[in-house]
């Protein structure tokens, strides 16, 4: 009975010192350097949101945290930011044995040149012109439902399945899902008032009141719920893959 106690005494106290540790932690931590203007939010319920700003790049990653009984801090990034590209669907009710894929060139970045696999063909996308921002392919539906996208630079895959009824896709490539991966390899560390990064730097804790915390909290529920969007007409729902 004695063990019994002292095992639960054990669990209770580790349990609190962890929940005082990311308490203590809650926080804004300017990560600011030459020309670089960055930061992150450390939130006591273990979310986080991290930005950065520098040249044409608007960098935004949120996601969880741990922190470690030694005080390092791994991050991950919600999982929907490390994919490579975002695909949307439209449904028609109608049957339609064909399928149309949409590919879009960013404004101020150069676009990847990418291919279709449907049932082990290989389909480019057509040449992006100086007056031609979007590009298109048209295919029978494939037998497996299975789609894969080529990406001919690294030579790597994403394949999805096509949802029922979903005759058009919208391809949108996530242009920052390398540099995320990159900033959650990130080494910190929480050491009393500071974040040390891997440099050795300190970066001073600053207090965060409610207002800020609901705000980010807020802006991070709006990104995960913002899974569609309307165009001429039809609404495009996002499809896991």
């Amino acid at each position: 009975m004695f063990r019994y106690l002292l095992l639960v005494l054990v669990f209770v106290t580790v349990k609190i010192q962890s929940q005082n540790q990311y308490k203590s932690a809650e926080g804004h931590y300017s990560l600011s350097g030459f020309e670089i203007a960055s930061g992150i939010y450390l939130i006591k319920n273990k979310q986080f949101f991290y930005y950065a700003t520098f040249g044409a790049v608007d960098l935004k990653v949120y996601g969880s945290y741990k922190i470690n009984n030694n005080g390092d801090l791994t991050l991950y990034p919600d999982k929907e930011l490390l994919k490579e590209f975002y695909i949307y669907g439209s449904k028609d009710v109608a049957p339609d044995n064909t399928i149309k894929i949409s590919y879009y060139k960013p404004y101020d970045r150069k676009a990847e040149k990418i291919s279709i696999i449907s049932d082990k063909e290989t389909l480019p996308f057509p040449e992006f012109t100086s007056n031609k921002r979007e590009v298109s392919l048209t295919f029978k539906r494939p037998v497996s439902n299975e789609i894969k996208i080529s990406i001919d630079t690294s030579k790597s895959t994403n394949s999805f399945l096509l949802p029922k009824n979903v005759n058009e896709l919208k391809i949108l490539h996530n242009y920052y899902a390398q540099m995320t991966k990159k900033m959650a390899k990130s080494a910190f560390k929480v050491k009393e008032d500071y974040l040390i990064d891997d440099k050795l730097k300190k970066h001073k804790r600053k207090d965060i009141n409610s207002k800020t915390i609901e705000k980010v909290l807020s802006f991070i529920g709006k990104k995960q719920q913002n899974r569609s969007f309307v165009k001429r007409g039809k609404t495009f729902e996002i499809i896991d893959n």
